[in-house]
């Protein structure tokens, strides 16, 4: 366990040096607040993904980790975030996200997906 929290901790000490090149990176904010979501710091988790979906506003996978630590940590109502991460995705986007959850909680990979690359030319954002 010990050896577990150390790399936790190299980890997010090398998403802040990342960060201090690139402030405004979604996708470094985002992967940091489900580090800090994995560490139980949940209220820094919440303001990692704010940022993220700050600096990345369409992309629904941003919006539905935050409406679940918003929901969880704070006792706001999801609405806002989830309407929104519906709003933007794709048809296939509930199905998508439960394997990227399984996929991303467990070790099992399968086919990986990337929360990151979801674009609009992709067809993964509803314009």
């Amino acid at each position: 366990r010990d050896q577990h929290q150390e790399d936790i901790q190299t980890a997010l000490t090398y998403y802040d040096e990342a960060l201090n090149y690139q402030p405004k990176n979604a996708a470094l904010h985002f992967d940091k607040g489900v580090l800090l979501d994995w560490n139980t710091q949940y209220e820094e988790a919440v303001a990692e993904m704010e940022l993220a979906v700050q600096y990345q506003s369409r992309n629904p996978f941003y919006h539905r980790i935050l409406a679940s630590l918003q929901f969880a940590v704070k006792g706001y109502p999801p609405q806002t975030h989830m309407e929104l991460a519906e709003q933007y995705a794709s048809d296939d986007f509930e199905e998508d996200y439960a394997r990227w959850k399984d996929e991303y909680m467990c070790s099992q990979k399968t086919k990986m997906i990337n929360p990151h690359s979801y674009t609009v030319k992709a067809g993964w954002f509803k314009i």
